[in-house]
């Protein structure tokens, strides 16, 4: 099962990058986005996402209403990194 927007068939746009995140915890699922590289000399990202670990990503407050896909849930990989959609394949704190 594909997670995501499956960019190993269907192409990213231009200036994105498929990242796959297959994970050996879920067998037969893979987590597939179209990713946009971010820094903090470049943390521009579109309105609704957050620069993390370089990398924009949807945003998401763990308190509001849960706007994350399926397959993914609202955490931050750090204490201080912004809240976004990560997934499922990665351990929920």
């Amino acid at each position: 099962m594909v997670y995501g927007t499956n960019c190993l068939k269907t192409p990213c746009p231009d200036g994105r990058k498929c990242q796959v995140d297959p994970s050996t915890r879920f067998p037969g699922k893979v987590w597939m986005e179209c990713v946009v590289r971010c820094s903090d000399a470049n943390p521009t990202c579109a309105e609704g996402q957050v620069c993390d670990r370089y990398h924009c990503l949807q945003a998401c407050d763990p308190n509001g209403p849960n706007p994350c896909a399926e397959g993914y849930h609202c955490d931050r990989r750090g204490k201080d990194l912004p809240w976004s959609c990560q997934p499922d394949s990665w351990p929920v704190r």
